[in-house]
């Protein structure tokens, strides 16, 4: 395939993870941690989490590291980092939370720091 295509279609299924992460957390943090229904939506926030970060890796991959893909990625990972960061702290909040524990906002919001750490890991990682 063309580089372009390979391209566009990564932009295309990282849309898609960035909708499932902003679609699926809000009714990941109304469940309590240990029901199933949570470990199901947990599961598909970490789907959407590899749907994020695998359009990074193809576009530097089939691009050979070409400046314009790492504008590309930087830009990507810049987005991710962002909403990680919001979507943690929205998660930390109390308030946010309506009868749920406290240790569900925990676990969300953890996950979504180490999507954060991962993300500055990558970038650091492209410019080395």
């Amino acid at each position: 395939m063309s580089p372009i295509l390979v391209t566009i279609l990564s932009l295309i299924v990282f849309a898609g993870g960035m909708v499932l992460l902003l679609k699926v957390t809000p009714l990941l943090l109304r469940h309590n941690f240990d029901e199933g229904y949570f470990m199901g939506l947990a599961a598909a926030d970490i789907f959407g989490g590899l749907l994020v970060f695998g359009p990074v890796g193809v576009i530097f991959a089939e691009n050979n590291g070409t400046l314009t893909a790492r504008v590309f990625d930087v830009i990507m990972l810049l987005i991710i980092g962002i909403v990680s960061l919001r979507i943690a702290y929205r998660s930390f909040r109390p308030h946010y939370m309506m009868n749920v524990l406290r240790v569900s906002g925990i676990v969300v919001g953890g996950y979504f720091l180490l999507l954060l750490v991962l993300t500055i890991y990558a970038l650091v990682l492209m410019f080395m």
